[in-house]
């Protein structure tokens, strides 16, 4: 049985699977540890992901980084449509479940998924919802910096408190945990949106582009030509984190100029450039610590994670703001991969995995859940009814009155941030209005209605309002951020647009049928031709394995399905061999 673990990142995306008390990561289809969160259409009509999809990178036909606005409500351009968000997101898990069942030869369907730590807007539910529309049933939505820490501390043997260090694609988290005993406990949280390796690629860009222009005179930023010298750039980025000096090159850059991009960094320049955005994570450090009153000698491990966390200059920042104490090496534990193996360790102790009995884990709320009534002054402020920090799932109740007299009508306004004081702070976000109408209408002092939030880990927040003068309760689910919420037939459609989309992008080795073939010919090669002692039933069942392994190479579907379908048929002969 499978335990599958999915990391779905802002850059790069991973899946893992937990068998043999280890979390191993599977490879894609093109063979590779992590695929790049990019999806793009070719010219056929089919769909390219990973890093064909991020080398042939068309601002029309090409989306990336799609997982910061996510949930947000936002639509984006696709090859001439508009897109939600949650689309494509639908895409680029469908790729990495049909990747990971061809790793492993078996279909699935449970899987847990990661979200970042502080993520808003519930994203929580938009990435359920999405891995749910490509077919994956989500046992459980794990914070990433807990899964890291869960992949790290799975044989710890003594107690200790954990800092996780998450600088990813898209964003940075500082997570707090304490394992004991098996147990991983988040005891707080701290993050800066949008900051990351995006961020990163982007300042080194800005540096190279001035000088490709002191040079030719061109502006390559904005230009057609934007995508394939930010790759050139990423590549230099990555080599600066293993060797001091790289070199930015891409010949015929602009071909009609016959301009090439050569040009040497040196990793002092790039520190340099970086530097601010580096010193920004430092808040989050800070602002973990001080949650929970703590200083940096109660930090006993600190554990970094994404791929920014390769960079020697965020190693040593890091590592000077918390007393001089060394992260754990990379040889412990691989920042790209962790996440996800951490998922399916957590997917393993979920379903019962043998040897798995005595380790758990804790989420917390990350942001506050909040109304928004008037105080005494006529002041609008936000109350929060679920207080950050709290373990999820959980529920809370306040009483609130009407402030106009007689009470007809109120709106209850709710919001998910931690600025109380400061409604339109950027920090807060705005989730729904629920009207409430008073019937009858009735006096001040009798309006008194109570608000409950209920948060669960599917990432929905329910809200019930209780009139107590009438006793009634009318219940409401806030799945997304705003008005722009997905019903049922959106979700529906968005799931037939993505299997067509899908199906006409699938090889024949993606395909279910083509795992069923590959198993029934394992099966009929390695437990039953062994054992048959007549040499004409063995040749049957070879010619009748070569002919499968013909079609399948050849890319004939209906005759691989045929012919693995006559082989199953034939092996029923042998059933007491197998």
């Amino acid at each position: 049985m499978p335990y599958i673990g999915i990391d779905f990142g802002t850059s790069n995306s991973v899946a893992a699977n937990f068998q043999y008390g280890q979390a191993d990561v599977l490879p894609n289809s093109e063979g590779q540890k992590w695929t790049p969160s990019v999806v793009t259409m070719r010219r056929d009509g089919s769909l390219a992901f990973g890093q064909e999809a991020k080398e042939n990178f068309d601002e029309e036909r090409s989306i990336r980084s799609i997982k910061r606005i996510l949930g947000s409500g936002e639509r984006v351009p696709f090859v001439g449509q508009t897109l939600r968000t949650e689309q494509i997101a639908t895409m680029l898990f469908t790729k990495l479940k049909m990747d990971a069942q061809k790793a492993i030869n078996e279909n699935f369907t449970k899987a847990v998924v990661t979200i970042p730590a502080n993520s808003k807007g519930l994203a929580r539910h938009a990435t359920k919802l999405c891995a749910g529309a490509a077919g994956l049933q989500v046992l459980t939505l794990i914070n990433e910096p807990t899964a890291a820490a869960i992949c790290y501390g799975l044989n710890a043997q003594q107690d200790q408190t954990v800092l996780v260090y998450d600088f990813g694609g898209g964003t940075l988290d500082v997570t707090i945990l304490r394992i004991h005993h098996g147990v991983f406990e988040e005891i707080s949280s701290k993050g800066v949106g949008k900051l990351g390796g995006d961020d990163l690629d982007s300042a080194l860009g800005n540096l190279l582009a001035r000088r490709f222009m002191e040079k030719n005179g061109y502006d390559i930023l904005t230009s057609p030509y934007k995508t394939q010298f930010m790759l050139a750039v990423e590549k230099a980025k990555i080599e600066l984190s293993s060797q001091t000096t790289a070199i930015a090159r891409k010949a015929e850059l602009v071909p009609d100029k016959h301009l090439s991009l050569e040009e040497e960094i040196d990793r002092q320049a790039f520190e340099q450039e970086i530097m601010p955005l580096v010193v920004r994570s430092g808040q989050a450090i800070d602002e973990a610590l001080s949650l929970r009153s703590m200083r940096p000698k109660d930090i006993d491990k600190i554990l970094l994670v994404g791929g920014c966390s390769k960079i020697p200059l965020v190693r040593r920042f890091v590592s000077e703001k918390l007393g001089g104490k060394e992260p754990e090496s990379f040889e412990k534990v691989d920042p790209m991969t962790c996440v996800a193996q951490g998922a399916a360790i957590v997917a393993a102790i979920l379903q019962g995995a043998p040897g798995l009995d005595n380790h758990a884990y804790s989420v917390k709320l990350e942001h506050s859940l909040c109304a928004n009534p008037i105080n005494e002054k006529r002041q609008v402020y936000l109350d929060p009814i679920i207080k950050r920090g709290v373990d999820i799932p959980c529920s809370f109740t306040k009483t609130y009155h009407p402030v106009a007299d007689p009470a007809e009508r109120v709106i209850i306004s709710v919001f998910e941030g931690d600025v109380y004081d400061d409604v339109g702070n950027q920090e807060n976000v705005k989730l729904a209005e629920i009207p409430w109408e008073f019937k009858p209408a009735r006096q001040q002092r009798d309006g008194a209605i109570e608000v409950t939030f209920e948060y669960g880990d599917d990432g929905i927040l329910t809200v019930q309002i209780h009139d107590i003068y009438t006793g009634q309760k009318k219940r409401f689910a806030i799945q997304q951020s705003g008005a722009d919420q997905l019903d049922a037939g959106q979700i529906m459609k968005m799931k037939r647009i993505n299997e067509d989309l899908m199906k006409r992008s699938e090889t024949l080795e993606d395909t279910s049928e083509y795992r069923d073939a590959v198993e029934v010919l394992k099966k009929t090669e390695q437990d039953v031709i062994p054992k048959v002692e007549n040499p004409a039933d063995k040749r049957e069942l070879e010619d009748l394995c070569r002919i499968v392994r013909e079609a399948m190479s050849s890319g004939d579907r209906k005759r691989m399905e045929e012919s693995s379908s006559a082989l199953n048929d034939r092996l029923l002969n042998y059933a007491y061999l197998l």
